[in-house]
């Protein structure tokens, strides 16, 4: 498939046919029909060309700056940074992607269809302009992001460098699915603002990783190896695309090009999609407006760092960049937390550390003692989202309030029978992890599918519950998301399941205690499972009247299988 894309004729025409000059800039014009450029099936893409003033074939040509986005090239927002970069004495490409404002066509938005094909025959039609001169940067943040990763993945030729913001690199496993779960809240809310509701059925019909998922993926069909950029990855630790930011990073420094191998820089902050807002941690207002400025100059300066070798041929001394600066969380109270460090790599050096789930509700590296904790899980009544990684805007078809951040879970866990609650003793010494997390459950249930939910939490001197980490399980993913993989449960069975919590830097500090939460829902970011084994649905607590649905009976065993049910914390210290 690379080698065919590599030997595409773009369809676009190449020549200029009309060129404008517009708000003391110059604007390209791609062919006689206006700002377009047509893609190898025809179809046109709405492209604005933001040139500097007075530039001319004769004064040369010039490195370029390619966004492509679904939020309106026109709009005043992306108009204002197209122009500053052309101020700055680049070409600035903006692109309304398949299905989205003047690139909308007939129907709506196919949620990044063809994105790959899309981006790999921009980049071709931008290479054979007279004024790019052959390198290209991509930039852009959230869905930007994405078609980023999909251009990258696509080997489109020219593309060199990124600043790649707060987005997924899969579409499957960070923005729809994580752990094969719907991600409803976030879809419900995002798809609207697009206008690609009416694509909404297809992504649920899509519930397995396939084919559909291709041109959404950066590991499929092992599509890294055709990365060939040096980049940013900018993120934040409660970011609802965190572990896709660190995941292009690890496979862009690891498994890419040699050009792109073990250059790249991760910036990992204390934010939230967008913002900063941490409603369980209000002390963190005053610490956090440091630590963002700081990780602002950070990314800023990377972005300078690369851009100028990759785009200016500048020179630039890697032995002795970071590759990764992050901030590492706690209690705003510990002068050793909410400071950022820097490393060689992601993850940074750590020991996987089991905490293991003790029968009377503890939680200690202590080897546990055998037996069971059972609950009854109710799709009718699941339990709600308690912060974190969760999208933060509200959907307009969900009644339950979303929280987001460092939220605090009192009122979400209290007086539930169906969480499962591991609680440490007071930390006698700070407890310090930076990396990946993850959680080992043996379970058993009544049911042949059912989701199993694990939350890290913070327990504060002063009571508050304060989120950390989470991941979530279709039980019937167990052993992987495509249709092959997919195997219902035996009733009564125990099966061992790991759940991806994603990273996490955080200091637990002295007086606190760890709590690990085990459960089977968490609404409204994820969809209820109705314990069925039936299609996956956008299902909410009010569709269990006409959806049918069991009561699952879900129980982890505790001291037994291999691996004994327990959480891994990365202990750096």
């Amino acid at each position: 498939m690379k080698r065919a894309r590599r030997a595409l004729e773009v369809l676009a025409i190449v020549g200029v046919a009309a060129s404008m000059v517009a708000n003391g800039l110059l604007f390209w014009y791609s062919d006689n029909s206006g700002p377009f450029v047509r893609m190898r099936d025809g179809f046109k893409l709405y492209t604005r060309v933001h040139l500097p003033e007075n530039w001319t074939v004769e004064n040369g040509s010039l490195p370029v700056i390619l966004l492509r986005t679904p939020y309106d090239v026109d709009g005043e927002g992306n108009v204002a940074a197209a122009r500053a970069w052309a101020a700055k004495g680049y070409a600035a490409v903006w692109q309304d992607i398949r299905g989205t404002h003047g690139s909308a066509g007939t129907g709506s938005f196919p949620v990044f269809l063809s994105e790959q094909d899309d981006a790999y025959d921009t980049a071709t039609w931008i290479m054979a302009q007279p004024w790019c001169d052959g390198r290209i940067a991509t930039v852009g943040a959230s869905a930007e992001a994405f078609t980023q990763v999909a251009c990258h993945a696509a080997g489109s030729p020219g593309v060199v460098a990124a600043y790649i913001h707060a987005g997924a690199s899969e579409l499957y496993d960070h923005w729809m699915y994580p752990g094969g779960c719907l991600r409803k809240n976030f879809v419900e809310s995002w798809l609207p603002g697009v206008s690609g509701m009416r694509y909404y059925p297809t992504l649920v019909q899509n519930a397995r990783k396939g084919e559909f998922w291709l041109q959404r993926s950066l590991t499929m069909g092992n599509q890294f190896e055709a990365v060939g950029v040096r980049a940013v990855h900018f993120g934040g630790w409660y970011d609802c695309f965190q572990a896709g930011t660190i995941e292009s990073f690890a496979y862009y420094s690891q498994n890419a090009t040699a050009y792109a191998r073990d250059h790249q820089i991760l910036v990992m902050g204390p934010w939230i999609h967008g913002s900063m807002n941490h409603s369980g941690v209000p002390e963190y207002a005053t610490v956090f407006n440091t630590s963002a400025s700081m990780g602002y100059a950070y990314a800023d300066a990377a972005r300078e760092f690369i851009f100028g070798e990759a785009l200016l041929g500048e020179s630039r001394n890697w032995s002795a960049q970071p590759r990764v600066y992050y901030v590492l969380m706690g209690d705003p109270a510990d002068t050793a937390a909410n400071t950022w460090k820097n490393a060689t790599g992601w993850p940074v050096a750590s020991t996987s550390e089991p905490w293991y789930f003790h029968p009377n509700g503890s939680l200690s590296i202590s080897a546990p003692t055998q037996g069971n904790r059972s609950y009854a899980y109710d799709p009718r009544d699941p339990v709600h989202t308690g912060g974190g990684r969760a999208f933060p805007v509200q959907a307009g078809t969900i009644d339950v309030p979303i929280t987001y951040g460092a939220f605090d879970n009192r009122q979400t866990e209290a007086g539930r029978p169906d969480v499962l609650q591991f609680t440490s003793g007071n930390l006698t010494s700070a407890v310090e992890i930076a990396g990946y997390l993850h959680a080992t459950l043996n379970v058993a249930s009544n049911c042949t599918d059912t989701d199993f939910a694990v939350k890290l939490l913070d327990i504060f001197p002063d009571g508050r519950e304060i989120y950390v980490a989470d991941g979530i399980l279709k039980a019937r993913y167990r052993g992987g998301f495509s249709s092959a993989d997919e195997a219902p449960l035996v009733p009564g069975q125990a099966y061992e399941l790991d759940i991806d919590m994603w990273s996490m830097a955080y200091r637990f500090w002295i007086g606190h205690r760890i709590r690990v939460s085990v459960t089977s829902s968490n609404y409204p970011e994820y969809a209820v499972n109705p314990n069925t084994g039936g299609p996956v649905g956008p299902w909410g607590p009010a569709d269990m009247g006409a959806v049918p649905h069991s009561v699952a009976n879900n129980t982890v065993l505790l001291g037994q299988g291999g691996s004994p049910s327990c959480v891994w914390l990365p202990r750096t210290a």
